[in-house]
């Protein structure tokens, strides 16, 4: 294990521990992974862990390839590990403030938020999905149902799992022994099932709530998050972590699908409103005629007949009278009588004039070169251990 890896591997260990230390260190990490809902856990640890500020973080390539964004020189990236291949190794983002458009095609990056507006559409949709979900229900109301409800899934799906987790924690389910001393398997999980549902319950809707743009704050205090305390081992702090993450995860993605459909349908109606509204006025133009065409065709023969003031008759009269001697002495006399016009003292446009303000152009060499530098001047963007 290298150096860096050493490092950030204690880094993430002791941020685990710290986690569930105290209950505003909890309610500190759910914001950060309010933002970062789309990465798992551990990924979150690591964020929160350096940059419990970032907004929105991706790798460099696809700041560069997909969103025409360059990574400022100096920035330092943060580090994820990576231990999806044979053997750990470390790989870094940087988020959105670390980053700023190039000079050219510059994609905007455009993150959702909940409106006032989305609140129907999306209750609708999750009623589809969970149940006791009302479209009258506040969006508090129903983000904390979901979430016990989902809660109580999790552990019902792996509280075989969260039985072995807990071992030497505060959440060890007691010991049950039979006549002969040998230890019963079906141990008594009441405590740990609720406890687990609790904290659970109260993460996840935190998560949402934060994401959607509720303050999670005026509906959950300190208190709320006591239970969290007694996951004080990194096993059962990895487990509540990683089933808050998930299913907040789950839940959130369900709402942005939700309010991109609503907002493409919204921006779909507007454009066919204005469409509407410019073919009203296009109606209304008093030149043309009904159908939009021009005015009608009519016979040739009663186009040559027509007169100036509506009258029939020739285009215009013949003349009274043609006269029959040469015109007046108005005729320039022969070339050699005429004296020639002298030569222009000076030429046309100056050769030797000093170029205008629009004939400056960028140096293209310039641009390489500056696109060159930013990915050499990133702080380990393409380290492999």
């Amino acid at each position: 294990m290298t150096n860096k890896l050493h490092y950030y591997s204690a880094l993430a260990d002791q941020t685990l521990i710290n986690l569930t230390a105290r209950r505003g260190n909890w309610m500190q990490f759910l914001d950060t992974a309010a933002r970062m809902y789309k990465y798992p856990f551990h990924d979150q640890l690591m964020i929160y862990a350096q940059r419990p500020d970032a907004i929105a973080c991706a790798e460099i390539e696809l700041w560069n390839e997909q969103f025409k964004r360059w990574v400022k020189r100096g920035s330092k990236g943060i580090a994820l590990i990576d231990d999806s291949g044979s053997y750990p190794r470390l790989k870094y983002v940087f988020d959105i403030s670390d980053t700023e458009p190039s000079r050219y095609n510059a994609r905007p990056v455009h993150l959702w938020e909940m409106k006032p507006e989305h609140k129907l559409p999306v209750l609708t949709e999750l009623a589809k999905s969970y149940e006791d979900i009302s479209i009258n229900d506040t969006l508090a109301e129903a983000f904390r149902n979901i979430a016990k409800q989902l809660a109580g899934e999790y552990y019902e799906d792996n509280y075989r799992e969260l039985l072995f987790r807990s071992e030497n924690s505060a959440l060890d389910p007691p010991s049950h022994y039979d006549f002969a001393g040998t230890t019963i398997e079906n141990a008594d999980d009441a405590v740990l099932r609720a406890w687990f549902e609790e904290a659970a319950t109260n993460s996840v809707a935190y998560i949402i709530m934060a994401r959607c743009g509720l303050d999670p704050k005026e509906y959950f205090s300190e208190e709320d998050f006591q239970l969290v305390i007694d996951f004080n081992t990194p096993d059962m702090a990895n487990a509540l972590g990683a089933a808050a993450s998930d299913l907040a995860e789950q839940v959130l993605r369900d709402i942005e699908i939700t309010v991109k459909k609503y907002e493409r349908l919204k921006s779909a109606d507007l454009s066919a409103d204005r469409q509407e509204r410019s073919d009203a006025n296009y109606d209304r133009n008093p030149d043309l005629l009904p159908g939009r065409g021009l005015s009608p065709a009519r016979p040739k023969a009663e186009r040559h007949a027509e007169g100036i003031n509506g009258a029939l008759g020739q285009i215009r009269p013949d003349a009274e009278t043609i006269s029959q001697g040469l015109p007046a002495d108005n005729l320039q006399p022969p070339a050699a009588d005429r004296n020639p016009l002298p030569a222009p003292t000076g030429s046309g446009r100056s050769s030797h004039g000093e170029a205008g303000a629009g004939d400056e152009s960028l140096d293209r060499e310039e641009q390489i070169a500056r696109q060159g530098h930013r990915a050499g001047g990133l702080d380990g963007g393409y380290e492999r251990d």
